[in-house]
């Protein structure tokens, strides 16, 4: 696990915006959604990224179905590409996760294709799940992210995997990609205010990320999966007072 530590100075609230499972090269790949996601975060100003991983398809003649046949190109257009397409928002990525489609390559080769696309982006690379300590102003924020993993296809299975994320680590926010859901859950718990001798309530925050491939003639269609809301979500850490707010 990596841990970064992050301090930022804002007017109001520091804005995270996390990125993955775009799976660029598959036939499904929305090319006018993820266009979307790199104009808001240009345009947003005090914003950070998380890349969750799978920002490319990778497909092999060993992976599920028709695999490298039925990517739109080869995956060393889709590195190149991809390093293309996030080069104007790089100065706001705070690292890059690695996702299982990036990880094919690997295990067939050993080359880590996430590895390499942070050191030409000029990122930190965070493997597959980091700690970030975010300071805005005076409040310190904790953030637990990952790729992630999960069987779930419906959508309170997704949730259930991602809350599995809690044992792992103590933070204020969890963020997982790799189901393609775009939803946010919490919850809210009991902590020892050693300094005013109180117990005070505290809320964990739970998000997975989104994703940028449409149904209709892909994958999702032929295994029957839900029908998911492509996009991404939005979630301010405020630097005026103790307090995340996630919008979807």
């Amino acid at each position: 696990m990596k841990l970064v530590c992050k301090e930022f100075k804002v007017k109001e609230f520091l804005t995270i915006i996390p990125i993955g499972d775009t799976h660029y090269g598959a036939k499904e790949f929305s090319q006018s959604s993820f266009d979307a996601v790199i104009k808001r975060v240009q345009e947003e100003k005090d914003t950070l990224v998380y890349g969750m991983g799978d920002y490319l398809n990778c497909g092999t003649k060993f992976s599920v179905g028709a695999g490298n046949y039925d990517d739109k190109k080869v995956p060393e257009e889709q590195f190149n590409d991809m390093i293309e397409m996030l080069k104007p928002i790089k100065d706001k990525i705070i690292g890059l996760h690695s996702g299982n489609h990036e990880e094919r390559i690997r295990e067939l080769t050993s080359f880590d294709l996430v590895k390499e696309m942070s050191k030409r982006l000029d990122v930190p690379y965070l493997g597959y799940s980091a700690l970030t300590k975010v300071k805005v102003n005076k409040f310190n924020y904790t953030v637990f992210s990952t790729h992630g993993s999960s069987s779930g296809c419906s959508p309170a299975g997704q949730i259930a995997s991602m809350m599995r994320l809690q044992p792992l680590a103590n933070a204020d926010l969890y963020l997982m990609g790799h189901t393609h859901g775009l939803s946010t859950v919490s919850s809210t718990y009991l902590d020892i205010n050693f300094k005013n001798k109180t117990i005070d309530e505290k809320i964990r925050h739970f998000c997975l990320t989104g994703h940028y491939v449409d149904w209709n003639g892909g994958y999702g269609e032929k295994k029957n999966y839900p029908i998911l809301k492509k996009g991404f979500p939005r979630i301010r850490l405020y630097g005026d007072r103790q307090d995340i707010f996630v919008s979807i």
